[in-house]
């Protein structure tokens, strides 16, 4: 996705995650860095979208905001830091830890699967926004099974607790204590709040889905960027 742009070059290559400034400069100097096909000793001028920049050989494709698919682990807290856990920016690169990243909404501790990652604030405010009514599918393994009955209270929206409510909630039988689960809003701890009020338990939980996206090409613990198509899905999330 083309974006048009008017940056240093040192600030596209540290904005990139890929060196410092300070570095950008030495390797300027020993002249690792072109453009448009000609060595450049400057990383002060200014470029375009336009402009063939290189690395090594390497285009860098620059982009003002990043945004990163990870399939989540058990045991990775959604935080920037946290003094008992890893966190999930700890399977990242180690470059991409000062890049303003952040998670869009939380996943549990225990609970994995499909977090986006990305330093774009408008979109992931819009993305969890109750009134965009964004889906997200979790697929929940429970103590006990579903019964009908219990889908459709969730379907009708229910009371979670005397303070609180959920909005009508699809529920799905995979198999017995396997089951589906399509929500519409980001609630701490939702999905288990729900089922503790329909008196059942659950005991792993794994989103599936966010918005039309899965991670079914990641094994847990991996990542990738988020490929064009799936960027403008999330924002016509949220524009429809």
């Amino acid at each position: 996705m083309s974006e048009v742009y008017n940056e240093r070059i040192d600030k596209i290559i540290s904005a990139m995650g890929l060196m410092s400034r300070k570095d950008c400069a030495r390797a300027a100097r020993n002249g690792r860095i072109t453009l448009n096909g000609a060595v450049t000793k400057a990383v002060d001028i200014k470029i375009s979208n336009t402009d063939v920049l290189c690395l090594d050989g390497e285009r860098i494709v620059y982009s003002k905001y990043m945004y990163i698919l990870l399939n989540k682990p058990k045991g990775y807290v959604c935080a920037a830091e946290d003094g008992k856990y890893p966190t999930v920016f700890e399977l990242l690169p180690k470059n991409y830890l000062n890049l303003g990243l952040f998670t869009v909404g939380r996943l549990d501790m225990n609970t994995t699967g499909v977090l986006i990652i990305t330093n774009d604030g408008e979109l992931s405010h819009k993305l969890l926004s109750p009134k965009n009514k964004v889906v997200k599918t979790y697929r929940a393994i429970t103590k006990f099974p579903v019964s009908q009955n219990d889908i459709n209270i969730a379907a009708k929206g229910m009371k979670l607790d005397e303070n609180d409510t959920a909005l009508p909630a699809d529920i799905t039988r995979v198999d017995e204590h396997t089951y589906d689960i399509k929500v519409y809003e980001g609630k701490f701890h939702l999905i288990k709040r729900i089922f503790l009020a329909l008196h059942n338990q659950v005991r792993e939980l794994e989103r599936i889905d966010f918005a039309g996206i899965s991670c079914n090409d990641l094994e847990n613990g991996e990542w990738r960027f988020l490929e064009d198509e799936e960027i403008n899905a999330l924002k016509e999330a949220v524009t429809r």
